[in-house]
């Protein structure tokens, strides 16, 4: 009698453990704004960054960090902040940022604090399958990106970036920069893994301003 007794516990158990996680995972989602495909992103400033709705340390943990390997968890020094989610069927696509102001690890050549922008990918239950990094903001980077359904490959999401990067000045009075843009490709494919590829890259001039990025010219 005792063995039924306690196989009947451990199924309670398991099932409100269960249960939880479902809870937990679906409280993470609600504070992400769903948006649908094709959907444009830009980035030109460090300014132009997510609302500052601050993801819990614990839900960092659970559903950012990696397993197994080093994470930004430190609250001092990094805030992930909830972005917006795209529905894929299977799987959800998450993009957050993590912005950091670490003097010893947030520093560029033209200033502090780096916005690093996410793209996570989980199971309907809350199962992460793949993670990556596809644009970078700071007084030094700017992005430009797209998101649109993948014709070409049958995948699920394709996710088009143009990152910029700056690396000296050509007029500081009138704030013109030269520097590099890279273009890239991300797809998510039906298994949810994430397959980027470096497309090309080509030499920039720009005008920097409160107004934001402007491409002045562009060549190989």
């Amino acid at each position: 009698m005792k063995k039924y007794f306690f196989i009947i516990i451990f199924f309670i158990f398991s099932y409100t453990v269960i249960a939880q996680e479902k809870d937990n995972f679906s409280d993470y989602l609600s504070h992400y704004k769903e948006v649908q495909l094709p959907y444009e992103m830009s980035l030109d400033s460090i300014w132009t960054i997510f609302p500052r709705n601050i993801i819990p340390k614990d839900y960092v943990l659970k559903y950012i960090c990696e397993p197994g390997k080093p994470c930004d968890d430190d609250v001092i020094k990094y805030e992930y902040c909830y972005g917006f989610k795209i529905n894929l069927g299977k799987y959800i696509a998450v993009i957050l940022s993590k912005y950091c102001t670490a003097y010893d690890e947030c520093t560029t050549e033209f200033g502090i604090g780096i916005a690093k922008y996410f793209i996570m990918v989980y199971t309907l239950d809350g199962k992460m399958m793949s993670q990556s990094v596809f644009a970078q903001v700071s007084d030094q980077h700017f992005s430009y990106v797209f998101f649109e359904e993948d014709h070409d490959s049958n995948g699920l999401l394709c996710v088009s970036t143009k990152q910029g990067t700056i690396y000296d000045y050509l007029d500081k009075i009138n704030s013109i920069y030269k520097g590099v843009m890279d273009y890239y490709t991300y797809i998510i494919n039906q298994k949810g893994a994430i397959k980027k590829e470096k497309n090309r890259s080509t030499n920039i001039r720009i005008s920097w301003g409160l107004k934001g990025v402007e491409l002045l010219k562009e060549w190989e």
